[in-house]
């Protein structure tokens, strides 16, 4: 059996003659008959039944030709593709810190996969440290990551934006009417923040730190998610990205306070290893995410 043999299997199908297929094919009508004889031969038996002067399948004849159908588009598609000219594919292997789950990867993962559908997308998310270790020992291609404060030497880094930290508060909270709160203030409160390995947790408590400050209680979440729930219900004040509490307002009886002189910033960065070749894929999604972000509004 061979691609030929289907073809003209399927062309003696569509035009319901096999004159007719001859035509549409460019062969003659005894060169089609040929072909059909040798597939009816491999298949072990036959596929039409004469009606008239025409020929119809049978119902071996009618699941045939579906699968004929299938197999020939898959090669109409394979027969398209040329070498340096096809959309990439491979797979593009991502970790991800949860922030950087919320803003910019979401969108640019959409247009990624419109414009180049035939790559894979392999997404983990974690921690900032263990997301550049992932992309040290090429476990990932890509990472997004909150930025560290000195550059590491064997990462290359790019600033997508920079967030505010504020404060996420239930309804009811005695802080949920005021437009602003200080450090000291927060200070005195049980406060929902990532944990301590965490790097945004290094930030905040080196701003607090940095004013004389020591929180006097945390509830440790490595979820935004959670951590605005646990806010919702009163365990305390959540210390949030700006834009995700703003997406978490319109679902959730909270309220968004800032903290006054927006002391506590986080930027996030892509990273990947310096020197490293990296395929047609993942040189395009670098290049993406990093121009969507010079029209992010800061």
């Amino acid at each position: 059996m061979e691609i030929i043999d289907l073809k003209v299997f399927a062309s003696v199908v569509e035009n319901k003659t096999t004159t007719k297929a001859a035509k549409s094919l460019g062969m003659t009508q005894p060169g089609v008959s040929k072909h059909l004889t040798r597939l009816e031969r491999d298949l072990g038996g036959l596929l039409f039944a004469r009606t008239g002067k025409y020929l119809t399948l049978n119902e071996f004849g009618l699941f045939f030709y579906d699968k004929v159908k299938k197999l020939l588009a898959e090669v109409h598609e394979l027969l398209g593709l040329r070498y340096g000219s096809a959309s990439p594919i491979g797979v593009l292997k991502l970790g991800l810190t949860d922030a950087a789950t919320l803003v910019i990867t979401p969108p640019s993962l959409i247009e990624f996969r419109r414009r180049y559908p035939g790559v894979h997308i392999s997404l983990d998310v974690d921690s900032s440290s263990r997301i550049e270790d992932g992309v040290l020992d090429g476990s990932y291609d890509v990472g997004i990551v909150t930025a560290r404060p000195k550059e590491h030497p064997d990462l290359e880094e790019e600033v997508l934006y920079t967030d505010m930290i504020d404060a996420m508060v239930s309804a009811d909270h005695p802080f949920a009417k005021r437009r602003s709160i200080t450090l000291e203030e927060l200070a005195d409160h049980p406060l929902i923040i990532s944990p301590k390995r965490r790097r945004t947790r290094t930030i905040i408590d080196g701003i607090f730190s940095s004013h004389n400050l020591e929180i006097r209680d945390t509830i440790d979440v490595y979820m935004h998610t959670a951590a605005a729930r646990f806010a919702e219900y009163g365990l305390g004040i959540a210390l949030l990205p700006r834009r995700f509490i703003r997406e978490q307002l319109a679902f959730r009886k909270c309220n968004s306070v800032r903290i006054a002189g927006d002391p506590i910033r986080r930027s996030l960065s892509i990273i990947r290893m310096k020197g490293r070749a990296v395929s047609d894929s993942v040189a395009m999604f670098y290049s993406m995410i990093v121009e969507k972000s010079r029209h992010l509004h800061h």
